[in-house]
């Protein structure tokens, strides 16, 4: 069978490419064939990957942060929009990014997940459902990758508070082709996990002639899973920049809060994903993709008491963050 190679957004927003097929190639061969096959997908050019020496991935020449997994005749990257901005050779919450893959019938979790999960964790998954497990398996590796780590131990420093609702792996879906309510087209909350990784304390700086005080570092990464025929994948990437009343309450005057990563939502430039303009509904889903951008706005609006425009670069583009949110301000608080 010849390779297959899909590319193709998420609920999320970040892209993933995977690759598959090609069983009558084995081992190392076929995770070098796979890997050439998607250096040679580059949407303008043939793309070079390289790795830092952490062993993070990265694309020569690309300021956008890739991550890699490969199981089992799979081989997945997920990719977020460019950060020029942002050193992809380190961590930083702008670019939080970590991928994972493996076989839905991978049957072993069972038997180790005693040695990846908290006592926490192992009483909220159960035990004869290897779904879930496997689930839980990927979700711990890719906030490993996401965190920029390493020697992580998955019991007691990376931490499931939620569980996410398997999910399709494109933006347009029948849920009942996946088992999922219909409520989800209009409120995908479920589909998202949590995923804590609690870093060693370090030593902070302190007043001479006085002990240094003892820190601990705390990521936070929103999960998304979902199952690609015989494999599920999963994603982990920085926190929710759509749902930030509690920073806001709790911001002291003086301070500013940064939201970060608003490309993440198809809502920012109100573009349907997921299907072509010659579909006889994509007129149907621009309408309700407007209507979306225009919530979208509200909510990022509802964070602040004055709006000033200053990205002139992006000032031509009708996007939320851009344009549309200006509705959502009388003329005496924007500028």
């Amino acid at each position: 069978m010849d390779f297959i190679y899909w590319r193709h957004p998420t609920i999320p927003g970040i892209k993933v490419e995977e690759v598959s097929g090609g069983e009558h190639y084995k081992g190392n061969v076929w995770l070098d064939m796979a890997r050439q096959l998607y250096c040679e997908n580059g949407k303008e050019a043939y793309r070079d990957l390289g790795h830092f020496r952490n062993g993070a991935p990265f694309l020569y020449g690309e300021s956008a942060r890739i991550s890699l997994t490969h199981c089992q005749g799979l081989l997945a990257v997920a990719t977020l929009p460019p950060t020029p901005e942002v050193d992809l050779s380190t961590y930083s919450n702008r670019a939080a990014l970590g991928i994972d893959a493996e076989r839905a019938d991978r049957e072993q979790v069972i038997h180790i997940r005693d040695r990846f999960l908290s006592p926490e964790e192992l009483e909220m998954i159960p035990a004869d459902d290897v779904t879930a497990n496997v689930m839980a398996w990927t979700i711990k590796e890719a906030a490993y990758k996401a965190a920029f780590t390493a020697g992580l131990d998955f019991r007691t420093q990376s931490r499931i508070s939620k569980m996410p609702l398997l999910a399709p792996p494109t933006p347009v879906f029948d849920p009942a082709e996946f088992h999922l309510p219909a409520t989800i087209l209009n409120d995908p909350s479920p589909l998202y996990g949590k995923v804590e990784i609690h870093l060693p304390a370090k030593d902070e700086k302190s007043p001479a002639g006085t002990e240094p005080a003892k820190a601990e570092e705390t990521l936070q990464f929103k999960i998304y899973t979902y199952q690609r025929e015989e494999h599920i994948i999963t994603l982990a990437f920085a926190p929710d920049c759509a749902d930030a009343e509690a920073a806001v309450k709790a911001l002291p005057m003086g301070q500013a809060l940064l939201l970060e990563n608003l490309r993440f939502y198809p809502e920012e430039e109100g573009k349907p994903v997921g299907i072509d303009k010659e579909d006889p509904a994509y007129d149907a889903a621009k309408k309700e993709m407007k209507g979306r951008q225009k919530d979208f706005a509200k909510k990022l609006a509802s964070y602040a008491d004055c709006y000033v425009m200053d990205a002139f670069g992006t000032a031509h583009r009708k996007h939320a963050s851009t344009a549309v949110i200006a509705d959502y301000f009388d003329a005496d608080n924007k500028m």
